[in-house]
């Protein structure tokens, strides 16, 4: 048990908005509500409160009393009069998370609520209340992390964070993957090994140990051996999440530990409604066990697996994991490029699946022009067609200028992506196509401000120099 009362609702806030913040994004924040932060035993507890609705208020800390059971966590915000108050006080700013720590006992605050990254990240108040110390984004990674994203009033950075009694420290963890631990007793901060990184995948709240796994895996391909039974005994622990279980036996698998019953485990979370899980199962399983990895996103592709509920598997399985994809597939030889060629041709298979196929066979080093994936950008949407072309104009293939000539006169998906690649690399054969496209265009949108008749326009005029 990890202690706490709203690290949940906290966490999902971070998560969810550095994931979909924008630069100058708009955004608005409900006035706090008061908290109660339980430390992982039970046996303290702490209340926190604004004066306002964004403004620090008043804090205490207590002592569970004894003789009845730990404290919960749970909805109640009021301290049991019956508890001893070991400190009273006012909080430095008010924190989008809070944890009671035991070893040193204190309370430990994380960024500053509706003004995330531009507060103190860190703080320290210890057993009598007082802040021993507090330090910074400056402090911990030199100014705003890598990966980090803005909104009106905040700057998004941070995918998890904790505190670890049984080495007295706290640690966060970046967007890009990037840790650092700061020890409670006197603020100094370190960036931590792997050793205290696995710990901490493996000790404490479900949703913070998901999270530092998916950090783990993020950015260790290969995992040193002495790690492997701490993960394995969590994929082996029937109790955990499945989440959690699967990553732990991505990681255990990672390094060197191998066991048969986490197959299991993929087959499970392939059968969830879960998409986020179905997807990370589906894109891990080439890795735990080609094969049947192989096999899975065959039956995928044509909506006849028993662990499919919908086509929409194929994205999840492929869409945005293209780099990762490749390298499993480079380690699939020949099996891997003709399932790759497979999805690109198979007209009946999701439209995304196909893309990012085509661009998967782009980084293994693919110098051909494929005829289906000319039809995507013949017949897809102008995403699909966009993305595809761009795609094999980078790839450069023998031909290439005869293709795209021959998709501009009989109409594309993207005829103004077309006519930018003639207008940086003009040539007289695409005259007369571009004349054709220019034709399609309606009346109504022959006008400057329309980027594809601009860049038509622009194109026929190099191309007749």
């Amino acid at each position: 048990m990890n202690g706490l009362t709203f690290v949940s609702v906290s966490l999902g806030i971070l998560t969810t908005a550095a994931a979909v913040a924008s630069p100058s994004r708009p955004d608005s924040w409900m006035p706090f509500t008061d908290k109660r932060i339980v430390s992982a035993s039970g046996s303290h507890y702490a209340i926190i409160k604004a004066a306002g609705a964004f403004s620090p208020g008043p804090f205490s800390l207590h002592e569970r009393r004894k003789g009845v059971p730990p404290i919960e966590p749970g909805d109640r915000k009021e301290a049991d009069e019956a508890d001893r108050v070991l400190a009273k006080g006012t909080l430095p700013q008010l924190p989008m998370d809070a944890m009671v720590s035991e070893k040193p006992l204190g309370i430990v605050l994380f960024d500053k609520y509706a003004s995330v990254g531009y507060g103190k990240t860190l703080t320290f108040l210890d057993g009598q209340g007082k802040p021993r110390w507090a330090v910074d984004l400056k402090a911990l990674f030199g100014g705003p992390p890598k990966g980090s994203t803005h909104t009106t009033s905040s700057l998004w950075w941070s995918s998890n964070w904790g505190i670890d009694d049984g080495r007295s420290s706290a640690w966060v963890v970046t967007n890009a993957h990037e840790f650092r631990e700061v020890s409670l007793r006197d603020g100094s901060i370190s960036t931590p090994d792997l050793t205290a990184i696995v710990r901490w995948c493996c000790v404490g709240e479900t949703e913070r140990r998901t999270d530092t796994l998916n950090a783990l895996l993020a950015t260790h391909p290969k995992i040193p051996p002495v790690h492997g039974p701490r993960l394995a005994e969590v994929a082996d622990r029937k109790s955990e999440a499945l989440g959690l279980r699967l990553r732990a036996a991505i990681g255990a698998h990672r390094c060197g530990v191998h066991a048969n019953s986490w197959l299991q485990l993929f087959h499970k979370a392939l059968r969830s409604e879960d998409a986020e899980l179905k997807g990370f199962a589906g894109t891990h399983l080439l890795e735990f066990e080609p094969e049947e990895g192989l096999r899975v996103l065959r039956e995928a592709l044509h909506n006849s697996g028993e662990f499919l509920h919908h086509r929409a598997f194929v994205v999840t399985f492929i869409g945005g994991r293209e780099d990762w994809y490749a390298n499993a597939m480079r380690g699939l030889g020949e099996r891997g490029e003709q399932l790759l060629r497979d999805i690109v041709a198979d007209e009946n298979a999701d439209m995304t699946a196909r893309v990012n196929a085509e661009a998967i066979r782009s980084i293994l080093g693919a110098k051909d022009l494929p005829e289906a994936a000319l039809e995507i950008c013949r017949f897809g949407t102008e995403s699909f067609a966009n993305k595809t072309l761009n795609i094999l104009i980078d790839r450069e293939p023998e031909g290439l200028e005869a293709a795209l000539i021959d998709l501009l006169r009989k109409s594309s998906g993207d005829d103004g992506r077309l006519a930018l690649y003639f207008r940086e690399h003009p040539t007289r054969d695409a005259i007369s196509a571009l004349e054709a496209a220019i034709t399609r265009v309606p009346e109504s949108k022959r006008v400057r401000k329309n980027t594809d008749w601009r860049w038509m326009q622009e194109a026929l005029e190099a191309c007749k120099k």
